[in-house]
């Protein structure tokens, strides 16, 4: 009686029900994606208008600073325009910015918080820098990214105005 033809018999029927256990047993995960466009049928994020209406956020500028000999950092620094649309004073406010290029491909997430009182219906330009790192993919796309092919989506978080009241996103 031939041993290897017994034992390849009983082994090939266990690796096969292993297999198909295995197999079974994994499952695909599938993330929601984001919506691209006005017709996409995808999942979107809730927007906060009412906030966002209260206070526009607009990019206006977007430049590059070399080192010096005072700050050896490269930077990459946007100008933003924050617009008061309200009948009141704001003295705080908390937002969420999300740098990304043309085909939607996200560059730099950015938190503004701005302490400055912003006067009821006036503007007022907010200046960031930010760190340029020549090894960051992500850092020179935005260096070498004209201000015309800047795409961002704004989410004003909370809004706290001169006389104490405060409003939240929830």
């Amino acid at each position: 009686m031939n041993l290897n033809f017994i034992k390849n018999q009983t082994v090939f029927p266990i690796i096969l029900v292993a297999l198909v256990l295995y197999l079974t047993g994994c499952k695909q995960q599938v993330k929601p994606q984001q919506e691209t466009g006005k017709d996409s049928t995808r999942t979107k994020a809730p927007q906060n208008d009412t906030l966002n209406a209260k206070l526009k956020i607009e990019i206006i500028n977007k430049e590059f600073q070399s080192s010096t000999a005072s700050d050896p950092k490269d930077y990459n620094v946007v100008t933003y325009k924050l617009t008061n649309n309200t009948a009141k004073n704001m003295k705080e406010i908390d937002a969420d910015v999300v740098i990304s290029d043309l085909s939607g491909n996200v560059i730099k997430k950015i938190k503004i918080n701005e302490l400055d009182v912003i006067a009821a219906g006036d503007s007022r330009d907010y200046k960031a820098l930010y760190s340029c790192n020549a090894f960051s993919n992500k850092d020179m796309a935005l260096k070498n990214m004209e201000l015309k092919n800047i795409k961002f989506e704004s989410t004003v978080l909370s809004i706290t105005y001169q006389d104490g009241t405060k409003e939240t996103f929830k």
